[in-house]
């Protein structure tokens, strides 16, 4: 599929440029009095000129942060507090519910250098910060997420889960989303594209189903049959194609960062 056939590579330039300094000429004259220093200021304003800065390679956050990737129509409910616009960069607490609004996507972006995309429409939990040593967790309540999962000290483990289902990462890349089938019962889908990702029935006893590279399931945890459909990744809707597509440019520019 995308993973297999297509390879993004972004092309980014910076251009930086200096404007030259004016080369003061020397003036003479019979009597030339001892000049007092002064700082140098700027001609128009009269301020003293801020020294330029070199720019810095981006490094992870040292705590779970949130950024805005379309629009920002973002909601954060911290445990105990009432619910707040959120802030493109701010920290995010264990326990916070993040909602975004029907055109917004945005992400959490975790020390470890992984991240968890939220498409429009959709609320999680952060329940448990991915470290160097130990996997994360994001439970979702609604909507669609894509997960991105850096190794760290050998390291690459992620969870997902929904009030149902329960997706373990072995891998980096995958989407995970809570979807309904005509009987209105909860539908968990996993698409993966690298690595796999193992999928397990909250309440049932039946034996984790193993989602491999372009593979996509659907399995329906509350319904009488249980009956996990497991295939390659079929033909998707303009929608569809449309998240996946954004999500495997990002995750091409995730290694820049």
């Amino acid at each position: 599929f995308f993973a297999r056939n297509t390879r993004f590579q972004p092309n980014i330039a910076v251009i930086f440029t200096t404007t030259p300094t004016p080369v003061q000429s020397e003036t003479t004259s019979d009597t030339t009095p001892t000049p007092t220093p002064v700082p140098k200021t700027n001609s128009n304003t009269g301020s003293t000129p801020t020294p330029s800065v070199e720019p810095k390679v981006e490094q992870p956050p040292t705590q779970t942060i949130l950024e805005f990737l379309v629009g920002s129509d973002v909601t954060v409910t911290v445990p105990g507090e009432s619910a707040k616009k959120g802030v493109n960069g701010q920290k995010i607490v264990l326990g916070s519910t993040i909602s975004t609004g029907s055109s917004t996507q945005a992400q959490l972006v975790y020390p470890t250098g992984g991240v968890t995309r939220l498409d429009s429409g959709t609320r999680v939990v952060f329940t448990e910060e991915p470290t160097p040593t130990s996997g994360g967790n994001i439970s979702i309540q609604v909507g669609r997420t894509w997960q991105r999962v850096m190794k760290v000290f050998g390291v690459d483990s992620f969870e997902t889960d929904t009030a149902t289902a329960l997706a373990s990462v072995r891998g980096t890349s995958y989407g995970h989303s809570l979807e309904t089938d005509g009987a209105g019962n909860p539908v968990d889908r996993v698409i993966t594209l690298e690595g796999k990702v193992g999928v397990k029935c909250k309440k049932r006893s039946e034996a984790e189903v193993l989602v491999k590279p372009n593979e996509d399931l659907k399995v329906s945890c509350k319904s009488p049959s249980y009956n996990p459909r497991l295939a390659e990744i079929p033909a998707m809707s303009d929608a569809e194609i449309k998240w996946v597509l954004s999500n495997l440019i990002r995750d091409e520019q995730l290694k820049n960062r």
